[in-house]
């Protein structure tokens, strides 16, 4: 697969677990994932969210299956200070290694407590 056809694969599948997430991509409650049901959403080619690991208040690992990529891709999750109504979602891409290699956000920034504060979801494919 070509580098422009996996950043389309990855890109899929971060739409496809934001809207299983959080019911809308766009803006959206930090909380609704506690209530996913059981029969978990998929999309037409099969890619449907896996499972979810919560690390703590603020962030969730989410593990979507992409049909495209045949296995489940991370996405690091950090939700908004304010989960009482619907918040922005921020789309954050790692770099050239797309996050499998050690220069990613996470481990390269402090972008956790930069968005301590923030109103926002903040959605990072790894």
């Amino acid at each position: 697969m070509s580098a422009i056809g996996h950043c389309r694969a990855v890109l899929a599948v971060v739409v496809v677990a934001s809207s299983a997430m959080f019911g809308q991509v766009a803006a959206a409650s930090a909380d609704e994932w506690r209530a996913l049901p059981a029969d978990k959403p998929a999309s037409a080619d099969g890619s449907a969210l896996d499972h979810i690991e919560e690390i703590d208040d603020r962030q969730l690992n989410m593990y979507v299956y992409s049909a495209a990529m045949e296995k489940a891709i991370l996405l690091e999750v950090i939700r908004p200070a304010d989960t009482s109504v619907p918040r922005p979602t921020l789309y954050l891409l790692n770099g050239a290694g797309g996050g499998e290699d050690s220069a990613t956000w996470q481990a390269r920034t402090d972008v956790v407590d930069f968005f301590a504060d923030k109103n926002v979801n903040v959605v990072t494919p790894v």
